[in-house]
């Protein structure tokens, strides 16, 4: 790395990109190695068979892969593959009571089949138009039930834009659970259709459901969302709660009892929080787990007992927990990150065994398998994609709450000139989220496009992160920036005090929230040389009336601007941009309707008008989670040639 650090003319100072180029140069445009990704893990109730949805992806993203149905033994062998139809995106693997059957989704466009595996043969079951997800196999063992969408748009993904002409009014989203026999006949609808069915399960002792559901616009309504008995004639009632996000709903087996997440949470299908369980009969609802100083992500139903996924300090694993006594015990967390359909893990009938895939930054995803704190790989992964880093957990306290981190250090790269290592700060979006542990081989991991140009990399949990309970999650309500900010320097601190880190070396990195952070970071501290801002908000008053999901920022900062545009004032990083004076590259996806690109467009205009230097990307095609392979690989050139211009000595 060479190169003046700042230095520059203002004719330099802005620049505005609209398009991309072919493949990035510097990415190994040659090199076509391939992970394999496990997707919606599920282990048979017996604990004898795992079934996923597995694709091969290039690690230098030169194209996506066409996924297909697995069953594996729980040694990892593979045992049948499935792949009836060619055009399809499949999904929502279960396995019925029995252990004989496993029954999967396929779509294709607009349409979708309910596929099903018996003897080692797959059939169709029906097919509907729409978009489905969510099938399971009722315990009755005669039913399946799912979600359809008949109509879909991108309602309840934050995936895209949709067509907004003619006479504007609010939307009234559909989508509703559907049962279908198993033995063979026509889906039908349970649900109203004025509902949108975000997650549900089935209430043994009424054939009916319980399920998280609003009225209206489905991506904005999630943060509102009810829990409701729906009755098998459709009937709806509403189960009053305490003021919460909810998800992840389990009912027991003797249909009495519900167990769901509740908490802060920012992003719709990223669900974490405390665990509480409700008695349906009267509604009482109480807090098992409050004051645990850890984030549930999941939870299923083992006799009376709970087996539940839990993110802790930025490791993740599994613990139970007994309702009656409201104690958390055999907790077995590790530095890597875990997914399953079944939320983090999935779990025998028993109680006694698990399944999942896990990564971490230097190993793909792998299947695992186990008893409960014995679990091991059972899919191995080619030496030669075991990434060449080392990971530090970083721990510090500020203000009288402990955060931790990853420092992650690229071996065999050489320092600059003054003996220490440059830096990114890669703080996480959300804010109710974590920084992820995953495997930092991928071109377009962000991680890992930092580590490979030379790089360390440091990736805070500060409050308002997942992994230290509730009352850390909340601690940046009505704070998102300089209690956060506080956090982020304090543990640069640490880092500096710990590893060899040069200060003059810092760059800050952030998508989403963390686009809003960065920006924020710009505007009140002058630490950083180098920063690159995603997909942020610049203006939390208009950005309320230009995203689809206005509902969030409710959360935040005290409800809607409204009578409210103190709190909003002062907590937008617009108001403070004349302070700027750090180079910040603004990047954005041109489609994006939950961070829209006018937000990063504000931005970049104010930092051309203080002539700080600055450079605006709008990646054509793109939402909010990239999907282009080219796209994904000039994202990654970009944001690495800015912190190469800026910190490089």
């Amino acid at each position: 790395m060479s190169s003046s650090c700042f230095a520059f003319s203002l004719a330099a100072v802005a620049a505005v990109v609209f398009t991309v180029a072919s493949p990035a140069p510097g990415f190994a445009a040659e090199d076509k190695q391939s992970i394999v990704n496990y997707d919606e893990v599920t282990l048979s109730p017996d604990a004898t068979r795992i079934a996923s949805i597995e694709a091969e992806s290039a690690l230098n993203r030169s194209g996506s892969s066409h996924n297909a149905v697995t069953i594996r033994d729980v040694h990892g062998s593979k045992i049948g593959g499935y792949d009836p139809c060619a055009k399809c995106g499949y999904s929502s693997p279960t396995w019925s009571p029995d252990n004989r059957s496993l029954a999967f989704l396929g779509t294709d466009g607009s349409q979708s089949t309910i596929f099903k595996v018996e003897n080692g043969k797959a059939s169709t079951m029906a097919t509907v138009a729409g978009s489905t997800s969510q099938l399971q196999w009722l315990a009755d063992g005669a039913t399946l039930a799912f979600l359809l969408t008949d109509h879909p748009h991108d309602g309840g993904h934050v995936i895209g834009v949709y067509r907004q002409v003619g006479v504007i009014a609010g939307r009234k989203d559909s989508q509703r659970i559907m049962t279908l026999p198993a033995a063979g006949g026509e889906p039908k609808a349970v649900s109203p259709a004025n509902l949108w069915v975000y997650q549900y399960d089935w209430r043994a002792d009424t054939q009916g459901f319980v399920a998280i559901a609003a009225e209206g616009d489905a991506d904005n309504q999630w943060y509102w969302a009810k829990l409701m008995d729906i009755s098998p004639s459709g009937d709806t009632r509403v189960i009053p709660l305490p003021t919460m996000q909810i998800g992840d709903p389990h009912v027991s087996a003797d249909g009495k009892k519900l167990a769901f997440l509740g908490g802060l949470m920012s992003d719709q299908g990223l669900y974490g929080g405390d665990v509480f369980i409700t008695d349906l009969a009267s509604g009482a609802t109480r807090n098992i787990t409050e004051g645990f100083a850890g984030t549930f992500g999941s939870i299923n139903w083992t006799g009376n007992t709970l087996v539940a996924g839990l993110i802790l300090f930025g490791s993740m694993g599994t613990a139970r927990i007994d309702p009656a006594t409201h104690t958390v015990s055999d907790v077995h967390v590790r530095p890597e990150a875990i997914e399953a359909r079944d939320g983090l893990v999935s779990v025998s009938a028993d109680g006694n065994s698990v399944a999942y895939y896990a990564e971490s930054f230097t190993t793909p995803p792998r299947l695992m398998f186990g008893k409960i704190g014995a679990v091991e790989p059972i899919t191995q992964v080619s030496p030669s994609l075991v990434e060449d880093v080392s990971v530090q957990d970083v721990r510090w306290k500020n203000e009288g709450r402990e955060s931790q981190g990853w420092l992650i250090f690229p071996h065999g790269r050489s320092k600059s000139s003054s003996g220490r290592m440059p830096m990114i700060v890669f703080v996480h979006g959300g804010p109710s989220s974590w920084a992820y542990v995953g495997y930092v081989g991928m071109v377009g991991d962000r991680a890992g496009d930092f580590l490979r140009a030379g790089y360390a990399v440091f990736e805070p949990n500060v409050r308002g992160s997942f992994g230290e309970g509730e009352a850390f999650v909340r601690a940046n309500v009505l704070d998102m920036g300089d209690g956060p900010l506080r956090d982020v320097l304090t543990g640069v601190d640490e880092v500096e005090r710990i590893a060899p880190i040069d200060d003059h070396q810092l760059g800050l990195f952030g998508w989403s929230y963390a686009g809003f952070f960065t920006m924020w970071a710009a505007t009140h501290t002058r630490r950083f040389q180098a920063i690159v801002s995603g997909a942020g908000m610049a203006d939390w008053s208009s950005y309320y009336s230009q995203t689809v999901i206005p509902a969030w920022v409710d959360l935040f900062l005290g409800g809607p601007p409204y009578g409210n545009l103190e709190n909003y004032d002062r907590a937008s990083p617009i108001r403070y941009v004349q302070n700027a004076k750090t180079p910040t590259m603004l990047e954005n996806g041109e489609m994006d309707s939950g961070a829209p690109a006018e937000q990063v467009k504000a931005f970049w205009h104010a930092l051309v008008y203080y002539k700080v230097p600055t450079k605006l990307v709008i990646y054509p095609g793109e939402s909010h989670a990239f999907h282009d392979p080219v796209n994904i690989r000039q994202r990654a050139q970009d944001t690495v040639a800015w912190f190469d211009q800026w910190l490089t000595k």
